[in-house]
């Protein structure tokens, strides 16, 4: 798996759970805050692919382990963050990257909701949510002229958790396949540089150095 270049080890001693890192953006974030210096808990029901990912991630001398997970299982989600304290002693990222074409975003918010206390520890408590902008396909309002359900309900808690110190966020990366060269000249997320620039845009929103950013969605679009 190709290696990402980190500006600066914004990271170090940072505990980062990823989920759907078995592969493409999942997996390119998931090296990528390795290379800026954070252990890893990697969630991805695709056990054997999630294993080549958590060995890349070693080879950068940073600790990672893999777990089986599906994000509506809240059992699931308890174990992880759990896994996290009790192997690294905290967790300050959380990274939702599963089911980025899915609009139902019930497991990230169940996600979000067991996580909540570690994340509140921390002092530098990260929430990234990666999705493709399905809903905005015709806009910021999309088709039917209102607000996505799942873009208020985050809207919502980015208030509300604002005060202790978690911070929310939200990456839409542009499809990878689409036939349409964008104003840059580029055609979609193509791996290894699309998934890349992604993951850097992650590695940004969960470090430090955008400790006053909450709220954001950045497009990587074109």
């Amino acid at each position: 798996m190709e290696a990402t270049r980190p500006l600066a080890r914004r990271l170090e001693g940072r505990v980062a759970l990823v989920t759907g890192a078995a592969s493409a953006i999942g997996a390119a974030t998931a090296i990528r805050l390795a290379d800026e210096g954070a252990v890893l808990v990697l969630t991805d029901a695709r056990e054997e692919a999630g294993k080549a990912v958590a060995a890349c991630v070693r080879e950068r001398q940073r600790e990672a382990f893999l777990l089986p997970h599906e994000v509506d299982d809240e059992a699931a989600w308890v174990i992880a963050v759990a896994a996290a304290l009790s192997e690294f002693g905290r967790l300050d990222v959380l990274v939702n990257s599963a089911g980025l074409l899915s609009s139902d975003r019930t497991g990230m918010l169940v996600g979000m909701r067991v996580a909540a206390d570690a994340l509140k520890a921390s002092g530098h408590g990260s929430v990234i949510d990666i999705r493709y902008a399905i809903d905005y396909a015709f806009g910021p309002f999309g088709g039917l002229g209102v607000p996505p359900l799942w873009n208020a309900a985050l809207g919502s808690r980015t208030r509300h958790w604002a005060p202790e110190g978690v911070r929310f966020n939200y990456v839409h990366p542009g499809f990878p396949s689409t036939p349409i060269l964008t104003p840059a000249r580029r055609n979609g997320i193509r791996p290894p540089r699309g998934l890349a620039e992604v993951a850097a845009c992650v590695a940004f929103l969960a470090s430090d150095d955008a400790s006053f950013i909450t709220g954001l969605e950045l497009y990587v679009d074109g």
